[in-house]
């Protein structure tokens, strides 16, 4: 789908899923975070909860730094700002709900409050996580930001299907376990 069209999407997938691959590696998920936030924007709500995800929080947050620095140095910033977020800000699109039937504003204020909201949110709550849930939280934040802009193609899915396959797919812990015991048998009756 997304090669049919000739977009980078899946590029964002890819990268979204290589911090997932190395989840344990904070500078690394970090770094990978701040890649896919760089190739298209909203992935940077990802961010905080990759960067809080289990240990190596500051090694996290300087890879995710580091990395956005160093593609950001050559650039005039004003620049950027008016060619990315400064053109979003201003476009009409038929491509959401928000432009195909001119909903109120507020209405779309308080998506993009909840959006923003949820991605700081799952940086602290749940405190265990898996990759499983990882998975689940970021597809969670993506889809919560999708929902909330007002330009949206379905180009986009594969930014978020992915996790959500892996978060439906992956067995709960102790699952697999459960299902190799047998049962216990039955006491033999006397009689």
């Amino acid at each position: 789908m997304v090669a049919n069209s000739g977009a980078n999407d899946a590029l964002v997938a890819l990268l979204v899923l290589a911090a997932l691959l190395v989840a344990t590696r904070p500078a690394a998920r970090g770094a990978l975070i701040a890649l896919a936030g760089l190739t298209k924007l909203a992935p940077l709500a990802l961010a905080p909860l990759f960067v809080t995800y289990r240990s190596g929080r500051l090694r996290a947050a300087l890879g995710f730094g580091a990395v956005t620095a160093l593609i950001l140095a050559p650039f005039d910033l004003g620049l950027l700002w008016d060619r990315t977020l400064g053109f979003q800000q201003d476009r009409d699109s038929p491509f959401s709900i928000w432009g195909r039937y001119g909903l109120l504003d507020a209405l779309q204020v308080a998506a993009q409050a909840g959006a923003v909201l949820l991605a700081g949110a799952v940086a602290f709550v749940p405190r265990r996580r898996g990759p499983a849930t990882l998975a689940a939280l970021a597809a969670a934040v993506l889809i919560a930001l999708q929902l909330a802009v007002d330009h949206w193609f379905y180009l986009y899915l594969v930014w978020f299907a992915p996790l959500v396959w892996i978060a439906i797919l992956t067995p709960a812990p102790g699952a697999a376990a459960a299902r190799s015991t047998p049962p216990a048998a039955a006491p033999a009756r006397s009689g």
